[in-house]
């Protein structure tokens, strides 16, 4: 009998493990399928019609490189200086999920398995990570020329016919400058890291 139970135990575990793949590394961090998959599963509880119309393969590619990007700004985070606690990150987790309709009003870390929900939160510190890097870097960057404006509203005119309030260009300017910032962190983030797709 205890033959029986070993031998079933060792099969498990190699099915177990052949079923788990790496399709990632990011500084010798592995990202697997297990780890796409349950992002996946994630995402259609939270937003069912997040993928729609998209196939398969886009969408796991998709998941993957985000997975790949929040890891990269988890890593990367101490350098830049960022911390935050354990506390801190399951408050703002409870926070964010108050404003999600699935959770209606319940703890994700009781509505969740342990693998989404720790998925939940490593795209949430991320989010956290990468908004307050950007938001530095925008510090004192903020400020748009008379010039800029101008050019925003007369190109908004042109392509969409109507013309534009001032402070609706600052916003467009805005967006902008968070996108060019966003696009100058990853830049400097992927630098020197080591990614490697299995």
């Amino acid at each position: 009998m205890f033959r029986f139970f070993l031998i079933f135990i060792v099969l498990t575990c190699n099915v177990f493990a052949i079923s788990v793949k790496i399709l990632a590394t990011v500084n010798d961090v592995a990202i697997t399928n297990y780890d796409v998959s349950t992002r996946i599963e994630l995402t259609n509880l939270l937003r069912p019609d997040a993928f729609k119309g998209a196939g398969s393969a886009e969408v796991q590619n998709f998941i993957l490189e985000s997975l790949i990007r929040e890891t990269l700004f988890i890593r990367k985070s101490g350098e830049f200086g960022f911390s935050i606690s354990e506390a801190e990150l399951e408050g703002e987790v409870e926070s964010i999920s108050k404003n999600i309709s699935y959770f209606k009003g319940k703890n994700p870390k009781s509505v969740l398995s342990e693998g989404m929900y720790n998925s939940f939160k490593h795209q949430v510190l991320s989010e956290i990570i990468s908004s307050s890097l950007v938001q530095s870097k925008l510090r004192g960057n903020v400020d748009f020329t008379e010039a800029e404006i101008e050019r925003v509203q007369k190109s908004y005119k042109e392509s969409e016919g109507r013309i534009i309030t001032s402070d609706e260009a600052k916003n467009i300017l805005f967006s902008i400058r968070v996108q060019e910032a966003e696009q100058n962190l990853m830049s400097g983030i992927t630098e020197d890291a080591v990614i490697e797709r299995e």
